[in-house]
């Protein structure tokens, strides 16, 4: 569901804006109106810092639906909508917020709505074939009860994938584990750079396919420090 929607286009025409996106809690980037030196990459990382700053907000349960953050040269404004959607909203240096605050709520309303919208009809493709939907539910399920993924290296590295690969990003790496016979956790660094070289494979874009394989391998590094970081039993 990567797009560009007009919402966010007419959002980050405002003078004071100088771009916007759009992600979800899995850190999927939804749309974008950002300068094209600014690649999916880097929009990746900040969504990152993002959710690290909202999972810590969370876990003092405090209901914080918007946040603005300020620096020397510009700002970003973080508006929570829906149920799992994240708006970025870069700012010029000197942004008179009550100029802005009603195209913003305006521009909430329709994303809100066209992602729904987008929602519904990829809920509808998948009903119209549900002898597949249900063989993959029953592949899932027999995978999945060779372990758990109490690491959440599938899952993490398959949050990643779905830059790539699309929706089918997850399916894409859990494929790659079982073609490998792996069973679950993923607790072997060597075990994980084959499943990520095997879920690399098929993207043919050699930039792309560069980007995946960096940030799978720095997804394997934090995954490596953080065993370490465990008391040896």
């Amino acid at each position: 569901m990567n797009s560009t929607f007009s919402s966010l286009t007419r959002l980050a025409a405002i003078d004071q804006v100088a771009a916007a996106y759009i992600f979800n809690y899995d850190g999927v980037i939804l749309g974008r109106e950002v300068p094209l030196q600014y690649s999916d990459e880097t929009l990746t990382r900040v969504s990152e810092r993002l959710r690290q700053v909202l999972n810590s907000v969370e876990n003092h349960q405090l209901g914080v639906k918007e946040f603005r953050m300020t620096y020397e040269n510009f700002g970003v404004w973080v508006r929570l909508f829906g149920e799992r959607y994240i708006l970025v909203i870069f700012l010029e240096a000197k942004a008179r917020m009550a100029m802005i605050r009603q195209p913003v709520n305006l521009a909430v309303l329709n994303l809100e709505k066209a992602l729904r919208t987008a929602e519904e009809r990829d809920f509808e493709r998948a009903q119209q074939n549900p002898l597949a939907e249900s063989a993959l539910r029953a592949e899932r399920a027999i995978f999945q009860s060779n372990g758990s993924d109490t690491n959440q290296f599938l899952s993490r590295l398959g949050i990643i994938a779905t830059f790539f690969h699309g929706p089918i990003g997850p399916e894409v790496i859990e494929h790659s584990c079982r073609v490998l016979k792996l069973d679950l956790p993923i607790d072997n660094s060597e075990n994980m750079r084959r499943i990520l070289e095997g879920a690399g494979k098929d993207i043919s874009n050699p930039d792309k396919k560069n980007s995946f394989m960096s940030l799978g391998e720095d997804l394997i590094q934090r995954i490596e420090l953080e065993l370490s970081s465990l008391p040896k039993k």
